[in-house]
This record gives structure tokens, sequence and C-alpha cells, in this order.
């Protein structure tokens, strides 16, 4: 049965679930790391502590990148990014004329 080959095995999981919540509280340490050495001393703001850093980093993340904005998702379907997501090339690379509609 060659569809199951691509498939993550349990083995795999038992790493890759408690490696990414290691990932996640290394990122949010350096986060806290980050804010307590500079927003203090820039802006007058408080320190915070480990549960505040991870709010503040997961709001960032929704507001700057997206709730479940996948990358991938163009290789998955074959389409580049340029074939999909951009303006059509020809009308780019069309001057418009002055005075024209």
């Amino acid at each position: 049965m060659r569809f199951r080959e691509n498939r993550p095995r349990p083995r795999h999981l038992f790493w890759l679930i408690p490696s990414a919540f290691a990932m996640a509280g290394i990122m949010c340490w350096v986060f806290m790391l980050l804010w307590n050495w500079l927003m203090p001393v820039i802006f007058k703001l408080p320190e915070i502590n480990f549960w505040q850093a991870l709010g503040l980093f997961l709001l960032s993340k929704i507001l700057f990148s997206g709730v479940g904005h996948n990358h991938h998702f163009h290789r998955r379907r074959g389409l580049r990014h340029s074939e999909c997501c951009t303006e059509n090339k020809n009308d780019a690379a069309e001057p418009k004329q002055e005075g024209t509609v």
C-alpha cells in the first residue's frame, strides 16, 4: 500500500508534539526577555511575565500574519504564487497613456 508511505509514523508524532511545545516556549521566553530588556527603558512600559508574553506573541501572530494562513497551499495545487496571486503581467507591462480612461 503506497498511500501510507507519506503519512507520519506514530514514533515521529511522539517527538513532534513535545518539540513543538518546547519551541513555542523558547520563542515566548525570548519574546519576554526582549520585551523586559527594551520596552521599560525605551517606552516606560511595565515588565511582563511568561503568560503575558505568550498572549502578546499570539496576538502579534494573529494581527501580522493572519489566522490559518497556509503558505504551502499553492504548492499542493501545483500553482506558483505568481500564477494565482499577482496581477496579470500583461496589464502591468502596458503603460497607460495620459488623458485616456
